[in-house]
């Protein structure tokens, strides 16, 4: 909550969760990680209205005692946890 808080607070704007609790189940429909922190409250897929993905990732990883950081191809909202820190970006693959 902290960090979310934070985030509203330098954006002047609601972050919006499209994805926090996920029972294992929808975790497994969601393809998260086998042992995905949704599944424990400790994660949260935000976005804010207006903000680039990269640029309130980049604004999360500035902050300091936060946790995970990651961006996806499918995506505009950014995953945040409480995990250890730590980052990543996975860009959309292209097939020719």
């Amino acid at each position: 909550m902290r960090v979310l808080k934070s985030v509203e607070q330098h954006y002047g704007k609601k972050a919006v969760i499209t994805s926090g609790y996920r029972d294992p189940s929808r975790n497994q429909r969601a393809r998260g990680a086998r042992n995905s922190l949704h599944m424990y409250c400790a994660a949260a897929d935000v976005k804010i209205e207006g903000v680039s993905k990269f640029e309130l990732a980049s604004y999360v990883r500035s902050m300091p005692g936060r946790g995970g950081v990651g961006t996806y191809c499918h995506t505009d909202a950014v995953h945040i946890d409480v995990g250890p820190e730590r980052d990543w970006n996975w860009r959309c693959s292209r097939r020719k």
